[in-house]
């Protein structure tokens, strides 16, 4: 039997998702969904955290304030997994991410509400791809089952006490699409993960789609009015932004002045010039196998493209090493094979390979850790050591 749904019923659902730490824009949508909040449950589609400039400095505490604040639900994200599977647990759902140890669901499956009289779940699911692509060490405890076959088995269970049915999905738009058709008994699904133009709302047989826009620019919202949703994806517009939230703008004011501190001078090759990744990483993975002996394997996507000046703030430094992207250490394996390195590019992008030694031990990023087998935390990060290489280094 489920349980019942939690007092104050409200009309309506307004959700984000994919906001990436994105807090120079949160104002504009800290004060939208508050306005939202009387008539609204807040939900979000996961990827709140990681990815912009201000998560390296707040290292998420604004952003789990925001969420604890402002949200009546969520759904993890495979950016910040840490958060979801911590300090926010409690507010988090997800239908098909399982105890590895003891088998039963991670999270809770189902958050019951009420809107407009009518007695709502909402789940959430995350897709298999995303779920794979955090870091190894972080999802040790847990495994993912297939979306539709957990949503199936979760409305067999607790169809009888649900008059609506409302899907947080992290997996992407062409698969949510997908997940409709398959799962009808869903009223509406709102999108996450893919970062794609599509954003509907769109009609999949009986189910309405829609994802927000990421980065915090907007919302997507469904309001329930004799019995028929209606449904919009909108960007967010300036409001007044309320007392009761003025601490948010302090920490950001903050998190702005950190970000604007001088980390260091560029040494006088890498200054006034604009940055290539695979230059900048060949110059890397040799500063590691200096100081470790370890082959090395970095992809390019870990460093963006950008000019570099005789001074570098903390704001540069994160802007150009976006992903704060930690090494792990892999021990000698068959993946050491100069063909299996080179299987790794077509899903891991151009890379920079420094291997001395086809089975020997080697460094690389969590982004292609994951590909690979048993892996432990490096001691330092890949920024660390850019920032070390851009200051120290540029001999050839």
């Amino acid at each position: 039997m489920a349980p019942a749904p939690r007092a104050g019923a409200k009309a309506g659902i307004t959700a984000t998702t994919d906001f990436h730490s994105a807090l120079h824009r949160a104002p504009n949508l800290l004060a939208t969904l508050h306005r939202a909040r009387p008539t609204s449950l807040i939900v979000d589609s996961g990827d709140f955290f990681e990815g912009g400039a201000y998560y390296p400095v707040t290292r998420g505490a604004v952003e789990q304030r925001i969420l604890r604040e402002l949200y009546d639900v969520i759904a993890p994200g495979n950016h910040g997994w840490r958060h979801y599977t911590g300090p926010l647990r409690s507010l988090t759902v997800c239908a098909n991410v399982m105890d590895a140890s003891t088998n039963t669901p991670f999270f809770r499956p189902l958050h019951l509400a009420e809107l407009s009289g009518r007695r709502v779940a909402i789940t959430a699911v995350i897709g298999p791809n995303a779920f794979a692509s955090i870091a190894p060490d972080l999802r040790a405890s847990q495994r993912v089952t297939q979306p539709v076959l957990a949503l199936q088995q979760l409305y067999a269970q607790h169809h009888q006490d649900v008059d609506v049915w409302v899907l947080l999905s992290h997996q992407g738009y062409q698969r949510d699409q997908d997940l409709a058709s398959r799962c009808p008994f869903l009223d509406l699904v709102f999108s996450g993960h893919c970062h794609s133009t599509d954003s509907g709302p769109e009609g999949v047989g009986t189910t309405m789609l829609m994802k927000a826009p990421e980065f915090g620019r907007g919302i997507a919202t469904a309001r329930l009015n004799s019995g028929r949703w209606i449904t919009n994806v909108e960007l967010t517009a300036p409001l007044p932004f309320p007392a009761e939230l003025s601490w948010a703008t302090q920490v950001i004011g903050q998190a702005e002045a950190s970000l604007d501190e001088i980390v260091g001078r560029p040494s006088m090759y890498w200054k006034n010039r604009t940055i290539i990744p695979e230059e900048l990483l060949r110059h890397v993975a040799a500063r590691l196998r200096r100081q470790t002996g370890l082959g090395v394997i970095l992809n390019a996507s870990a460093i963006t493209p950008r000019p570099l000046g005789d001074v570098l703030t903390r704001r540069e430094l994160i802007e150009l090493v976006p992903y704060d992207n930690r090494l792990f250490q892999m021990g000698p394996s068959a993946a050491m094979h100069k063909r299996s390195v080179q299987d790794l590019a077509p899903s891991g992008g151009p890379l920079v390979v420094d291997v001395p030694e086809e089975h020997g031990p080697l460094l690389t990023t969590d982004y292609l850790a994951q590909q690979c087998a048993a892996t432990r935390p490096h001691t330092a990060t890949l920024i660390q050591v850019v920032l070390e290489e851009l200051i120290a280094g540029g001999m050839p």
